[in-house]
């Protein structure tokens, strides 16, 4: 099975789309009526983690999420909610999110600041299809991530606005160990272009964005016969070859599953990232990232279910691998 690289830019994008993300929480002012949402929002997530029952006015649902690597040893999380835009009076939300610790004690003084992992609040507008993408930045662990949306204050005497808060368990993993071979989330995608370099605060609202590349992720995992498989992924801890660039392998081996089990399919050639593949300036020691990705059509694929076996191998350290597993459909 012949394949290419993702897109052509990829080459040229390796280096800006592989540093390590950084994204940090709102810091702007607040005009008087998002001050308003911020404090209704906090005030009902607060009764929630008390044990109040959770207004649910809003359909909101979490429809995914990927981990990559963050700065400061952090992990970064970009995450997909849908959330119903016909039962807003208008497109304009505040979006409240929370990450807190499984294992953190609340003060029993309620006086008493508190400080979060992360603590977040946006006004994003929501699309027809309802879908938007937000992050997190935090240490590895197991969170509570609290979901608060509220539906914008427009300074209106009288006004009521519909609000709804839910919780997310997330187990974040650990991805700033160094000398450990380990990927962030397999992103299949359903498209990949370029794009400006953003500012943090910009990142925020375009988590899928990564240096001059954003990544539009498939929320379904479903391809047409007539279109393609995209996916990418970042690789960590790769060992340094020669000129700091890294000699590493990645086979692609795709699994179709049917009624009486699962039977090998087919597989892509190898893809080396190396010295002969990478560009010039590529340098490990400046904090560039390898980063796999593949783009394969899929007018050979019958319809059906599959299961894609990626293998990373770290020839520089001497042959430790690791194996990555992603889900997909074929369609018609």
């Amino acid at each position: 099975m012949a394949y290419r690289r993702c897109v052509r830019m990829l080459a040229a994008l390796v280096i800006a789309a592989g540093a390590p993300l950084f994204l940090s929480a709102q810091d702007s002012k607040l005009n008087k009526q998002e001050q308003q949402d911020v404090n209704t929002l906090v005030k009902l997530v607060d009764g929630i983690q008390g044990g109040a029952a959770a207004p649910a006015q809003i359909p909101v649902t979490w429809l995914q999420h990927h981990f990559l690597k963050a700065q400061d040893g952090k992990t970064f999380t970009a995450f997909t909610l849908k959330v119903d835009p016909a039962a807003l009076a208008a497109p304009g939300v505040a979006l409240y999110v929370r990450a807190v610790p499984k294992d953190m004690v609340m003060p029993e003084d309620k006086k008493e600041a508190v400080e979060y992992p992360w603590d977040d609040i946006q006004f994003p507008e929501i699309g027809p299809d309802g879908r938007v993408a937000r992050a997190l930045a935090v240490n590895a662990g197991q969170y509570d991530v609290y979901i608060g949306v509220k539906e914008k204050s427009t300074g209106k005497r009288g006004e009521v606005n519909k609000t709804t808060v839910f919780k997310q368990e997330l187990s974040v993993p650990e991805l700033s160990a160094t000398g450990t071979l380990k990927t962030s989330s397999v992103i299949l995608a359903a498209g990949i272009e370029q794009s400006p370099m953003l500012t943090p605060a910009q990142q925020r609202a375009q988590p899928y964005t990564f240096g001059g590349m954003k990544v539009t992720p498939s929320i379904e995992g479903s391809f047409s016969k007539a279109g393609e498989l995209n996916l990418i992924f970042w690789i960590y801890g790769v060992a340094p070859g020669a000129g700091q660039k890294p000699d590493v392998e990645v086979e692609y081996n795709f699994h179709q599953k049917l009624a009486d089990g699962e039977k090998y399919f087919n597989r892509t050639a190898p893809q080396p990232l190396n010295a002969q593949t990478l560009p010039p300036e590529f340098d490990l020691s400046v904090g560039h990232l390898a980063m796999g990705s593949l783009s394969v059509p899929l007018a050979s694929f019958p319809e059906g279910e599959y299961r894609l076996e990626i293998k990373i191998t770290d020839k520089a350290a001497g042959g430790a691998s690791i194996t990555e597993n992603v889900a997909f459909t074929v369609t018609a």
